[in-house]
């Protein structure tokens, strides 16, 4: 009883310290989730660890045609993501890298690789990508995430500090560098729970549709996936990694698609986009050793 009684002491007395946490209603799914980070942490570690984590994975896409047409895909998803409760800041960025994979940081960056670009077939597809990532900043998912895997007070001086140079303009110190460091190594391994996995996909469906955009695209990816993994064998694409079986998910997307949106698969008036993402994205494939050298100088 002591113990017990002790243990509530001591979590009472952590929640007071950090006086971010507690219990909120998330904003997607309209659960109550236990938070340690306001929203406004989670925008200023997003925004901290951005410049590191985009040069983890090659930096940003010299191409400007393929940066201008994800960015405006993007925006279409984000305008459906978007919350006047959370002052997040959706940013879209095509990542220098062959890798496989799409990320979202805390607050709203995310980044998709030009190795996934290349790999997809149509602009619904890529919205479902980008929705798929978009949830995950509305619902909080990779707040919650890594405030299991690094130390609280970490994350708290990471975003403090980050939140006071935005007022002031001051240089960090190389302590809070050292902290940056290891919060984009926990970004960059970032796995998600199963649960946050299906939210994901289960809401970006919902932004996918309300911009305008087939929902079948998301059925495309998660196929694609499986084929990249039969190809490959045992190793399979770096997404696979962070991500769950894509053959369980096929499934379920299919089933929320029929139980939401039985019309939206034979609905001419959304978006498909495989001319448009033809120009943009494929036949600029041949250009990927061009913009690698332009990027070098």
């Amino acid at each position: 009883m002591r113990r017990m009684r002790w243990t509530s002491v001591a979590a009472v007395l952590v929640l007071s310290a950090l006086g971010a946490g507690g219990c909120s209603t998330n904003p997607v799914t309209q659960e109550r989730t236990l938070m340690f980070l306001s929203p406004q942490q989670e925008v200023a570690l997003g925004q901290e660890a951005a410049p590191q984590f985009a040069q983890e994975f090659g930096g940003p896409y010299a191409d400007p045609v393929m940066q201008e047409y994800v960015r405006g895909v993007g925006a279409k998803i984000a305008a459906q993501a978007a919350s006047g409760e959370y002052p997040y800041e959706y940013g879209f960025t095509v990542l220098d890298s062959d890798v496989v994979n799409a990320f979202a940081l805390p607050g709203g960056p995310i980044y998709i690789t030009r190795g996934l670009l290349f790999q997809l077939s149509d602009e619904s597809q890529l919205a479902g990508v980008l929705a798929h990532e978009a949830t995950h900043v509305a619902a909080r998912h990779s707040a919650q995430q890594i405030s299991r895997q690094m130390s609280v007070s970490v994350l708290i001086s990471i975003a403090s500090a980050a939140l006071s140079r935005g007022k002031t303009g001051a240089e960090g110190s190389s302590s809070t560098a050292e902290q940056v460091a290891g919060l984009v190594a926990n970004l960059a391994d970032l796995r998600y729970s199963r649960k946050h996995e299906t939210q994901a996909d289960t809401y970006g469906l919902d932004y996918m549709v309300r911009a305008g955009y087939q929902p079948m695209g998301m059925v495309g990816v998660m196929e694609m996936f499986v084929r990249m993994e039969q190809q490959a064998g045992s190793g399979g694409p770096e997404f696979l990694k962070t991500h769950p079986n894509p053959d369980n998910r096929i499934e379920a997307i299919r089933a929320t698609i029929q139980e939401k949106y039985p019309t939206a698969p034979n609905d001419p008036r959304l978006i498909v986009g495989t001319d448009a993402y033809r120009q943009k994205v494929l036949s600029r494939q041949s250009l990927v050793k061009q913009f690698a050298k332009s990027s070098a100088k």
